[in-house]
């Protein structure tokens, strides 16, 4: 889920050819340091309970750092101002490019999404995000569901948990 588009950008350009629009995306390694670390904290929690799936002490700590993963992907996105946000608090009303390091418009920065939603361009999340917290937590509650107890506990001399009737 992590290498499909996270974050993506519409741009209306017009140019000699003619008005068009262009699109870019990110999926979650291009577009967030953060939503990569908890990408790869989620991959390795999965592969220590799949690896060891009869291990309770596996199992809790993977539950636990899907869980972390989950908040921080959720958190980053909650935390993706809108261009207004971002106008406001430098005072300033649109687009500009002041030098040639900086990016153009419409352009995906990681660590530095901008949702923005004007004539010409837009930009926000898009359908992978979605998905990869769905599959978030899923992991997370399967993981649950591994946690919980048994409901044939396994007797200590190793006979079965129902007696013989015969």
């Amino acid at each position: 889920m992590s290498l499909i588009p996270w974050f993506w950008t519409a741009t209306a350009v017009g140019d000699k050819v003619g008005e068009h629009t262009e699109y870019d995306t990110a999926n979650a390694w291009q577009a967030s340091t953060w939503w990569a670390i908890a990408v790869g904290l989620a991959v390795v929690a999965a592969v220590a309970a799949a690896a060891r799936s009869d291990r309770r002490w596996v199992t809790d700590p993977a539950l636990a750092a899907t869980a972390v993963a989950l908040g921080i992907v959720v958190w980053q996105w909650q935390g993706i101002p809108g261009l207004h946000d971002q106008t406001s608090a430098h005072g300033g009303l649109g687009w500009f490019a002041a030098g040639p390091d900086d990016p153009e418009v419409g352009e995906i920065v990681r660590d530095n999404l901008v949702r923005v939603d004007i004539d010409g361009l837009y930009q926000d999340v898009t359908w992978g995000l979605y998905l990869g917290i769905a599959a978030l937590a899923g992991q997370c509650l399967i993981l649950a569901v591994r946690t919980l107890p048994s409901r044939r506990p396994d007797r200590p001399d190793g006979a079965p948990s129902h007696p013989r009737t015969d």
